[in-house]
């Protein structure tokens, strides 16, 4: 028990700080965070400013662009509102190992259909970056942190299937969540 418990919490330590230089930025050159997310619904495209949705989300007043993009689209605006500043809860060290398990490849997969690179590559692993930094600071991911981490200049996203994903991506979380905190009361042992 000893051994294993040893090898656990330094893997947990080293999660800890991974995760603490990923976000102080602490020996890592200026990492790329999104400036522009381009929303495709049915055969138009529209971009914006990642600042500009950033605004709509905390303020809920729509841009020019913003509100020909929802009109255009027939999308609520509040209900875009909600989605985008609503907080899933999700442990980071919980979400890291999530994230690489099989269970987590293929959220990444259902997910990297609707927020995606330009060319379509390395989805998973951008994706996986922008979760794991939105939950580092208050083991919480919403959809505006994560469209402002994602590791590219510009994201793309499907804005037929937007609203979608984000209940998918919550209703896993739901489930993540509870077989946490089951595994937890079956090892009350257990360190953090």
């Amino acid at each position: 028990m000893g051994r294993k418990q040893t090898g656990r919490n330094r893997w947990l330590c080293g999660i800890g700080m991974v995760s603490s230089c990923l976000v102080l930025g602490w020996g890592m050159p200026d990492a790329i965070a999104a400036e522009r997310i381009v929303f495709r619904y049915a055969g138009f495209e529209r971009s914006l400013s990642v600042e500009e949705l950033a605004a709509f989300a905390e303020t809920g007043e729509l841009s020019s662009d913003l509100e020909h993009y929802t009109n255009r689209t027939d999308k609520d605006p509040e209900e875009l509102q909600r989605a985008l500043v609503r907080p899933i809860p999700m442990r980071l060290v919980f979400l890291d190992v999530a994230l690489n398990s099989w269970v987590g490849e293929m959220l990444l997969e259902r997910v990297g259909q609707t927020i995606h690179t330009s060319s379509g590559e390395a989805n998973q692993e951008a994706l996986r970056s922008a979760l794991i930094l939105s939950a580092s600071d208050d083991d919480a991911i919403s959809l505006i942190e994560v469209i402002q981490a994602y590791p590219t200049e510009e994201v793309y996203v499907d804005g037929e299937n937007l609203l979608e994903t984000y209940y998918q991506v919550s209703r896993w979380s739901d489930r993540a969540q509870e077989l946490y905190e089951m595994m937890e009361r079956l090892n009350p042992d257990r360190e953090e």
